[in-house]
């Protein structure tokens, strides 16, 4: 309660200002948020009181979306329960989410159940592929090397998953090559004119921006 009051009173003033490189996608997205979680059982003794305390401080989890381009958190969403799955809290607060959010998240998120979830939601996700989830080629969007030095990038559509357990989503399936690796990336985002493959792989290094605010949290 303390944080969404906090909240209520800065976002007004919050300009989007961050990732200025990226600019020219919140002329298609109006947010751009980064998902992640953690256990709070690793918040770190710095006070004089709890020095001499062995216990866990703060039992727990967190389920975050940090704001890129304000630069602060929108959404921290505690769970007493530190065992259950980060893949699970994530659809406890899609409903906090503005429509037509884009949503920046790692591999443990790109599962075809919550995809289906963001699109009745007219939400974006953008996750680093999970080998988990079976792709099924439809047509090739596009194909280009982008530098003279091996960099190459694809642009698939693709049917994902079995239907056994979610149905079948449409996505794009975003392949980077680079120094002998591929990098790979699901989205919802089927029209590459609102995301281009470019902007997502530029776009997704920005999540890293959640892990300060955990290590603000518990460290600092």
């Amino acid at each position: 309660n303390l944080f969404d009051a906090f909240l209520a009173r800065i976002l007004p003033r919050a300009k989007a200002t961050f990732c200025p490189e990226l600019a020219a996608i919140r002329e298609r997205f109006p947010e751009v948020w980064a998902l992640d979680g953690s256990r709070l059982d690793a918040v770190a003794h710095r006070l004089k009181l709890l020095w001499d305390v062995r216990s866990v401080v703060l039992p727990g989890c967190l389920e975050a979306a940090y704001d890129l381009f304000r630069g602060i958190p929108r959404i921290l969403h505690f769970d007493p329960d530190a065992a259950k799955a980060e893949s699970k809290r994530v659809f406890e607060i899609l409903g906090r989410i503005p429509k037509e959010t884009l949503l920046l998240g790692d591999r443990l998120y790109a599962s075809v159940a919550l995809f289906a979830s963001l699109t009745n939601q007219g939400l974006g996700g953008l996750f680093r592929r999970n080998q988990r989830v079976n792709l099924k080629k439809v047509e090739c969007l596009r194909r280009r090397k982008i530098r003279r030095d091996d960099v190459r990038i694809e642009d698939w559509l693709v049917d994902a998953g079995s239907g056994a357990t979610a149905p079948i989503q449409r996505l794009r399936w975003i392949r980077l090559h680079r120094e002998g690796v591929w990098y790979e990336l699901l989205t919802n985002v089927l029209d590459p004119k609102r995301l281009s493959a470019e902007e997502a792989v530029a776009l997704y290094p920005c999540r890293w921006s959640i892990e300060r605010l955990f290590f603000d949290l518990k460290e600092v």
